[in-house]
């Protein structure tokens, strides 16, 4: 046989320290829980480039990080922020309205770009303003306008003087009503020429661009008239290809990707709601966002009793989204069920048998009578009665024996007469009889005891056994105790 071996085992005690945070809500604003430590999630794992800002917003319950272009720029996919560019409302007069001209790249009123002289009206038309003295005035409307000289006899000269006396699509030049469009020559060799309340107009032909008082030209082509004359990553915006992105702003959590030529938001990795408005993690928020018997943890519903450490004999239950612990059948507090619960025979009468009293916890026998008394245990109570032979309080110290009755015409009270009768006086002679059959004062199911008390006789009304109630009134039959388990 080989010698026995002891075995030597050592316990080390552990200490366990309590950890910084253990959710976001737990750190100051602008920093997360991070490996239990309240970290700046920019600081530790910045998913912004270089030419964008990393901002930590303090959202609830975990804390989220944007990316924000300079000013000026917007994102244009792949974490590259590029210039907005600018263009300019017009280049040349024809991108106005008619009434305008182009200044600067901006459409302005013809009018407002010309000055007229004193006592003179300015009116835009054709990307044109025209000057002219007000009614009862003359001279150069683009210096000074005077008055008419008072009105003298008509001269006689033949021809028109003003364009008010020739037809709409004439002009007054020269005391002749001609076609100014032929006459002046007013606008580019390739526009044409229309005259309009004896103005002439210039328009370039369909399909020509340019000034129509200098040249008009075709316009050159464009990069771009469709979406499919473009890569499938752009788009063809203001005739050119450009990345649809530029003008989308996605949600939080979001991202713009360019696909089949339009603009696409989609949510980051391991994250989901609308691209559009707020992305956000998967999982639960709050503790309604589970089942009753379940709580919200680091964004799942788990069973709460899992982190509740219930006492010595109870058990724990998840109760609106909460660990309660109660104690097992037939243990009670002692005195917290999260500390211990100790087990009991009884709480109350009832969860004794008939025969048997609840007493501190414990199903005991319920008499206690006197010396020389029987006891009868019903319906959880100790009945006490003089042996035979024997009378007194059943309930006292003892009972005592009954003196031998005197032999005469009769009796005179109820200690004259035998153990478990009573003295009835009539026509003036006293009569032992049993009262209990004289005056049956039991209701049915009952049962009526004479005891031997002094000075007079005493009945009790019983119920039977299976029977309860008041037994000179009513006894009805015992139901039977229902046991839950």
């Amino acid at each position: 046989m080989q010698p026995a071996k002891l075995l030597y085992f050592f316990c080390l005690a552990v200490v366990s320290e309590q950890p910084e945070c253990r959710v976001d809500r737990d750190c100051s604003s602008k920093l997360a829980c991070i490996s239990e430590t309240c970290q700046n999630p920019c600081a530790v794992n910045n998913p912004c480039s270089n030419d964008q800002k990393c901002v930590v917003i303090d959202s609830q319950p975990s804390r989220s990080v944007a990316c924000i272009c300079p000013e000026g720029s917007v994102f244009g996919g792949n974490g590259i922020c590029t210039q907005v560019q600018v263009r300019p409302q017009c280049t040349v007069n024809e991108d106005c309205p008619f009434s305008d001209i182009c200044q600067l790249g901006n459409c302005v009123d013809a009018c407002r770009a010309t000055t007229c002289g004193t006592n003179a009206v300015c009116t835009s038309s054709n990307h044109r303003a025209e000057c002219s003295c007000v009614h009862g005035f003359k001279g150069d409307p683009f210096t000074a306008c005077r008055p008419l000289p008072p009105p003298t006899e008509p001269s006689l000269d033949v021809g028109c003087s003003t364009n008010d006396e020739c037809p709409d699509y004439t002009a007054c030049e020269n005391r002749q009503c001609i076609n100014p469009c032929a006459y002046k020559n007013p606008c580019a060799p390739t526009a044409h020429c229309r005259v309009v309340r004896h103005s002439p107009i210039c328009t370039c032909p369909d399909g020509y661009v340019g000034s129509p008082t200098t040249s008009c030209q075709l316009p050159p082509r464009p990069e771009c008239t469709s979406d499919p004359e473009c890569p499938s990553h752009l788009a063809c915006l203001q005739e050119k290809c450009q990345d649809p992105c530029f003008s989308t702003v996605c949600g939080l959590n979001a991202e713009c990707r360019a696909s089949n030529h339009r603009a696409l938001c989609v949510c980051h990795a391991g994250f989901v709601g609308d691209p559009y408005t707020v992305c956000e993690e998967p999982g639960c928020k709050s503790d309604f966002e589970c089942p009753l018997t379940q709580t919200c943890l680091n964004r799942e519903c788990v069973d709460p009793c899992l982190f509740e450490k219930c006492g010595i004999n109870a058990q724990c239950s998840a109760k609106n989204h909460r660990a309660v612990c109660s104690c097992l059948p037939d243990f009670k507090p002692d005195p917290d069920p999260y500390i211990r619960c100790k087990q009991y025979e009884c709480l109350s009468d009832p969860d004794c048998a008939t025969t048997l009293a609840c007493r501190n916890e414990k199903c005991v026998n319920p008499c206690q009578c006197a010396k020389f008394a029987d006891c009868a245990a019903r319906n959880h109570r100790g009945v006490c009665t003089c042996i035979p032979g024997y009378e007194g309080d059943p309930y006292g110290i003892a009972c005592t024996p009954i003196p031998e009755p005197v032999q005469d015409e009769g009796c005179k009270e109820d200690r004259d007469c035998p153990s478990k009768e009573v003295c009835i006086v009539r026509n003036n002679r006293g009569d032992c009889k049993n009262p209990c059959s004289t005056f049956t004062p039991c209701t049915t199911n009952a049962e009526c005891k004479v005891y031997d008390t002094l000075p007079l006789r005493t009945m009790t009304c019983t119920c039977l056994p299976g029977f309860t109630g008041k037994g000179d009134q009513h006894c009805a039959p015992i139901s039977k105790r229902l046991t839950v388990s």
